[in-house]
């Protein structure tokens, strides 16, 4: 819970959660607490912070952390440029068809090759 007294403290509401434009996510849409003129500059900070994340490792589309808390829960974080490339989902569901359809090639060229043997 937040300390009242602390003004360092970020408010928001979650004004909507929405399909992503790709339908592969979501997009969360923020409302910060309107005495919280600091919290829109600290998460316009943040955001500065994941581009120069993203720079530093010289990221072309998306990186994953890995984040641990104090409990020891673990949860990764994907930060991904916008309008940038693919998203992690996308290039798996990609992967993964185009795995589909050597596997078919492969095994048609398997039966086309023991129909050969047989001549």
């Amino acid at each position: 819970m937040p300390d009242e007294n602390k003004k360092d403290d970020i408010r928001f509401d979650v004004a909507e959660i929405r399909p992503d434009k790709d339908g592969h996510g979501v997009e969360i849409a923020l409302d910060l607490s309107p005495s919280s003129s600091a919290g829109k500059e600290q998460i316009q900070m943040m955001a500065q912070n994941f581009l120069e994340v993203l720079n530093e490792i010289h990221a072309v589309n998306y990186a994953e952390m890995s984040l641990q808390s104090k409990d020891g829960k673990r949860v990764i974080v994907t930060l991904q440029r916008q309008d940038e490339g693919k998203t992690p989902h996308q290039l798996r569901t990609e992967a993964e068809a185009e795995r589909d359809a050597l596997k078919v090639e492969c095994e048609l060229l398997k039966q086309e090759l023991a129909t050969i043997k047989t001549v």
